[in-house]
């Protein structure tokens, strides 16, 4: 039997010295909340067991109070992993074709509480996280480090609405891996060293020599294509 929501705010009310509200919300098993204590915000999940979920944290201290599990968390990298796969609305989702995006990138991890209420019941999706590699070199915060705060951010604020968090200019196979794997919601490749200029340089004859040397299945693509489609440019006087 689940736990009553009454029943996990009297235990975390009891053992923290504030509970925010707004990130209060049902998991399996039982209550998932942001709590203020005397050592500084936790993230508490209030069961009557172990749960997979409980099973995942780390850095976790675990108090009994009334009957009822209360289990304190660090703000950490893996915990907000772990919030991203439970608590569905917390992880960045596509934009879509509906409606409008707008990019709003917290560099400095420190607005993301804040920003989401500008956006709650209006036709408007926030990208929270605009993130590249020169950003993170100058801000010294690493990919995961970026959408992670706008995760705890997003919690807190009980945002369920929806965030995008963009990865752009990605040059390498690692970059690419390691932003699918924190969950961004969309890529930017930046495939500006992969373009030879060379060819520029060419002549026709050269250029076509250089386009046959492609697999066959390829150059039968492009030339099935409008690449030889006759172009007419009809010029008016006004």
């Amino acid at each position: 039997m689940a736990i009553k929501q009454v029943v996990a705010m009297n235990a975390l009310q009891e053992l923290a010295a504030e509970v925010i509200k707004a990130s209060v919300c049902a998991v399996d098993g039982g209550w998932l909340a942001l709590v203020n204590t005397e050592a500084g915000k936790r993230l508490a999940v209030v069961v009557d067991k172990e749960t997979p979920m409980t099973g995942m944290l780390k850095e976790t201290e675990v108090k009994e109070i009334a009957g009822t599990r209360v289990i304190l968390a660090g703000l950490n990298a893996n915990n907000a992993a772990v919030v991203r796969r439970f608590v569905k609305w917390a992880a960045p989702s596509s934009c879509g074709t509906r409606g409008t995006s707008v990019g709003f990138s917290d560099w400095l991890g420190c607005a993301d509480a804040f920003v989401v209420d500008l956006f709650a019941k209006r036709q408007m999706k926030p990208v929270l996280v605009d993130y590249t590699p020169e950003d993170s070199m100058a801000l010294q915060r690493n990919f995961l480090e970026a959408v992670d705060t706008a995760t705890w951010g997003v919690l807190e604020a009980g945002y369920k609405e929806g965030y995008g968090a963009n990865a752009a200019g990605l040059k390498s196979e690692e970059e690419i891996v390691k932003a699918l794997l924190y969950g961004y919601s969309m890529i930017g490749f930046d495939c500006s060293d992969k373009i030879n200029l060379s060819i520029e340089k060419l002549s026709d004859e050269e250029v076509e020599k250089r386009f046959y040397q492609f697999n066959e299945a390829f150059c039968a693509a492009v030339n099935a294509s409008k690449l030889n489609d006759e172009i007419y440019v009809c010029k008016n006087k006004f």
